[in-house]
């Protein structure tokens, strides 16, 4: 694994859960209603991506701004998967299908 040098960040990668209430109620206002930014397709299920990255960081977490992306998997026999995750990984350096 390649040094870092001072100022780099170990990428991070996290499930937003509720433990983290004002950002998951920040997420849910500004995903709720909205289109999908991205639709995936993987085999037969239909992945349905929010990805935004200028959420606001909280009080302890020195990032300039938080990325949250939101997921929905269709499956063919009509169950669905949902998840939010949360990164410092700007898009440039990460796409929605990657994470």
């Amino acid at each position: 694994m390649p040094c870092m040098s001072a100022g780099e960040h170990i990428p991070v990668v996290a499930r937003l859960k509720d433990n983290l209430p004002e950002l998951s109620q920040s997420v849910e206002r500004r995903f709720a209603g909205t289109p999908p930014t991205r639709v995936y397709h993987d085999g037969k299920d239909r992945v349905e991506v929010w990805d935004a990255d200028d959420f606001v960081p909280w009080e302890t977490l020195h990032w300039d701004r938080v990325r949250v992306l939101r997921y929905r998997q269709h499956k063919p026999n009509n169950a669905i998967v949902e998840a939010q995750w949360l990164t410092g990984l700007p898009s440039r350096r990460a796409g929605s299908l990657s994470l």
